[in-house]
């Protein structure tokens, strides 16, 4: 989960490249404009051939350089709605954002969206046992 994290910051950098972007809480010094990425309650949903589909929602807070400046929330709350379609994990490897949700509440912009993945379980039993002697092709 924690990739994850680290793929949608880089991509919120990409968005804005002036923006600091935190990850933990922060209680003192904060540098505006900046990002604040919070994952939320995670949701596995079990499907049929032991695979499962995870829901990872995260909320994503900004802060403008100048506090209540309206016009910066409306410019980046248009790049993340325009801009924010895929998140890339690397090794040819990208998750979709869905869910894109976002609004502008007492002079910040908040964005909550999904970031959904598949998991393939691998049981260790399953493993198939080689047959020995069996001539595949008929010689």
């Amino acid at each position: 989960m924690q990739e994850i994290i680290n793929a949608l910051a880089r991509r919120l950098k990409q968005i804005d490249e002036t923006a600091t972007i935190y990850q933990d809480d922060v209680e003192q010094g904060v540098r505006e404009p900046c990002f604040f990425i919070k994952s939320l309650i995670t949701v596995k949903q079990s499907r049929i051939m032991k695979q499962s589909r995870i829901v990872f929602p995260v909320q994503i807070t900004y802060l403008p350089k100048k506090p209540g400046d309206h016009a910066e929330l409306i410019e980046i709350q248009n790049k993340i709605m325009t801009q924010l379609e895929q998140v890339d994990l690397g090794s040819d490897i990208s998750l979709r954002v869905s869910s894109l949700i976002s609004e502008i509440v007492a002079g910040t912009l908040q964005v909550t969206c999904n970031l959904n993945y598949s998991l393939v379980s691998v049981d260790e039993t399953d493993k198939f046992e080689t047959l020995e002697g069996v001539n595949i092709n008929g010689g």
